[in-house]
């Protein structure tokens, strides 16, 4: 008896044939994202692009923001419904999501360039609960059109003090380094990083090549240059492009990058650097070749 009680695996009712239907499974889909994230109707009509369903829902749902703390007027950035943003801006232009981002942000990390143009006057220079910028959110994800028209923002910087420069460099990403070289050069984090030294601990050689020129020299508050931080790194290539222009320099330690690749067994380095730094002592009269046994310095 009890195994008469269990629904048949094979057997399909009609209905559950029609909730298999494509159309149906998607419909339902959508439904289940929406009713998940707690949209209102006018949330709702900026998915479907319905301006007459904006207008008609905006005095009671303005405002609101769904379970990722997100308004109409930032989703309607995001997705680039530019056509909308003039509807909703007014209401809800000072409302930012969970994470303090806007909908300028929304709009510069997806490169909505008619979007920017919108907002741009009501939320420039606001910054996330990270400290980054809609420039910054352009740089990290390589929207070089908006770059462009964010440049205003330039030198503002995040909580750990890096710029929009050294998110672009730190990816390589060399159409927002050739755009942001002229207005954030030389600018430091809270620990005295450069966008310079971003790019060399990565490898970014193309972006290391085009800032080297600005920015060699600079040290951050161990008193490190790019190149020991790229030794340390163990980056070759940026070790070869920054070798002409800083070696000889040593840190608040005392230490030169060839004592630091010494230390660490890098031959490559070691070759690189021997020529241009064989001679330099630390400050207990010590050459590199007394850093080849030791445990690596930190």
């Amino acid at each position: 008896m009890a195994g008469m009680l269990q629904p048949d695996p094979v057997a399909r009712t009609a209905l559950s044939m029609l909730a298999a239907h494509p159309c149906i499974r998607q419909k339902l889909r959508s439904e289940l994202v929406h009713n998940t994230l707690r949209r209102s109707p006018l949330q709702h009509a900026i998915f479907s692009c319905d301006e007459a369903m904006v207008l008609q829902r905006m005095r009671t749902d303005a405002g609101g923001r769904d379970a990722q703390g997100c308004t109409a007027l930032f989703l309607a950035a995001q997705r680039g419904m530019h056509q909308l943003l003039n509807l909703l801006v007014g209401a809800e232009a000072d409302i930012a999501d969970s994470r303090g981002r806007t909908a300028l942000m929304a709009a510069a990390a997806n490169n909505r360039v008619g979007c920017i143009d919108r907002l741009l006057s009501f939320q420039h220079g606001r910054q996330d609960f990270d400290g980054d910028t809609a420039l910054i959110y352009a740089a990290r994800f390589w929207a070089t059109d908006a770059l462009s028209l964010l440049r205003t923002e330039a030198r503002l910087q995040n909580k750990r003090g890096e710029t929009a420069l050294m998110v672009a460099a730190a990816s390589n990403y060399m159409e927002g380094v050739e755009a942001l070289l002229l207005y954030e050069a030389r600018a430091q984090t809270v620990g005295g990083w450069t966008a310079l030294m971003c790019a060399a601990v990565v490898g970014a050689t193309a972006a290391v090549c085009q800032l080297v020129t600005v920015e060699a020299g600079l040290r951050n508050n161990r008193g490190r240059t790019a190149l020991i931080e790229a030794v340390f790194c163990g980056q070759m290539a940026s070790v070869h492009v920054l070798a002409p222009l800083e070696h000889g320099a040593v840190d608040a330690a005392g230490r030169c990058a060839l004592m630091y690749a010494a230390s660490r067994g890098h031959t490559p380095a070691i070759r690189i650097l021997c020529p241009l730094e064989g001679d330099v002592l630390d400050p207990s009269g010590c050459d590199y070749r007394s850093y080849g046994e030791t445990d690596c310095l930190l």
